[in-house]
């Protein structure tokens, strides 16, 4: 009876993880009075609710206006309305499940495709977490003329597809990942600790990863000795010198965390430090921006007169919940191709049904990887048109070797 019962037990503790379980974070109280780069992040996130009218990087005073705010804020979300940000409050507040003061209203941009894939594919049945029972084996599909990839085990689940749109000329690769529990991403670095670099191709096979893209690059900011962000890579802090948060830095190296129940969570530049990150038994961070979605919102500035950007090739990450996961690459700079701006990506990211999502290293490094192949490059230059860098982010594992049975 008791193996039973501590059978029934770890059932319901491994569905608990696979839900996701928000985890609480350490965020330090905050009230009327104080002047910090916290208070900053707190006032813009009121922001993107709608609880603040305006907002500047160098609002750092929790001032009237802010308690003002704050206290509209605990009202509508059931709390006490002592207008202190303790950090149970800064937990609900950034999550997505905090109310905004009213329905958002967003000046929406086309992510609709004139054009993706044709071919129906008539996939192997699946269980209750879109995987395959076990014992099944691997379900492998890939066409590059049609612009689909899917890879299918009773660990990992990969769907990728390609798309168009003639009136934006835009080309766009969007991969969806479901993982089982304890399946999440993991990050795979090059050489020296990131500092030697390698093709993202190379690391993708070495790792056996089943699908990867590029991440932040972090090693070219350690190379040319910029500030790196709040990184770090498997338990180990890689970078602890970051820029004070603003939006207006189009790398404001705002961080994407990993956390323990395969959770991924957005957070301003400086809301942590490193070791911070560390102790709450985060093993991996990326540190780049802008972020695109945050507690189930678009950002307000996106659609603020304070806003630019500008069309590149881009490559982002962002979750629907822990285990499942959002990837979209856009390819660029070609006559054909412009590339999308972070509101694009942002809407994009948003209509996927992100709520955490982040813009990361894009440009020449952009990189989407399938069994060790680019699925943004045709088969004939694979080798080609892609520089090294200094880390990828991989989700699954693999014995099967496309290259060698393309090659057969």
């Amino acid at each position: 009876m008791r193996k039973l019962s501590d059978k029934i037990i770890c059932l319901l503790l491994a569905a608990l993880l696979f839900c996701g379980a928000a985890m609480a974070f350490s965020y330090p109280p905050l009230e009327k009075g104080d002047n910090s780069p916290k208070v900053a992040a707190l006032r813009q996130r009121l922001y993107d609710l709608g609880y603040l009218e305006g907002f500047k990087k160098t609002d750092t005073k929790f001032d009237e206006k802010t308690l003002e705010a704050l206290k509209r804020f605990q009202t509508i979300n059931s709390l006490p309305a002592d207008g202190i940000a303790s950090s149970n409050v800064q937990n609900l507040l950034y999550s997505k499940d905090a109310l905004p003061a009213a329905p958002i209203v967003r000046s929406e941009e086309d992510v609709t495709a004139t054009r993706g894939p044709q071919k129906a594919l008539m996939l192997p049945e699946l269980n209750q977490y879109n995987l395959l029972s076990q014992g099944l084996g691997e379900y492998i599909y890939h066409d590059w003329d049609d612009g689909q990839w899917v890879y299918i085990s009773d660990s990992i689940h990969v769907q990728i597809r390609r798309y168009q749109q003639d009136k934006g000329k835009m080309e766009w690769y969007e991969a969806l990942i479901w993982c089982a529990p304890g399946n999440y991403p993991y990050s795979v670095l090059s050489k020296n600790n990131g500092r030697t670099f390698q093709t993202p191709r190379l690391m993708a096979k070495e790792a056996d990863a089943v699908f990867a893209i590029t991440d932040d690059f972090f090693g070219y900011r350690v190379k040319n000795k910029e500030a790196v962000g709040m990184v770090v890579r498997q338990g180990q802090v890689l970078g602890k010198r970051t820029l004070i948060e603003n939006r207006h830095n189009l790398q404001p190296r705002e961080v994407l965390a990993l956390m323990p129940d395969g959770a991924l969570r957005t957070f301003s530049s400086d809301m942590f430090t490193s070791q911070e990150y560390v102790d709450m038994g985060i093993t991996d961070t990326w540190a780049f921006g802008p972020v695109l979605v945050q507690g189930g919102q678009i950002p307000a500035y996106f659609y603020s007169k304070d806003y630019h950007s500008y069309r590149e090739p881009r490559v982002c990450l962002g979750m629907r919940k822990p285990g499942e996961y959002v990837a979209l690459l856009v390819r660029a700079r070609t006559d054909e191709l412009k590339g999308a701006y972070f509101r694009w990506l942002a809407e994009k990211m948003y209509a996927l049904g992100c709520t955490e999502a982040i813009n990361l290293d894009g440009g020449n490094t952009s990189g989407m990887m399938f069994l060790g192949l680019l699925v943004n490059k045709d088969l004939k230059h694979q080798n080609s048109s892609i520089r090294k860098t200094s880390g990828i982010i991989a989700f699954g594992k693999t014995e099967y070797d496309l290259e060698a049975n393309l090659l057969k």
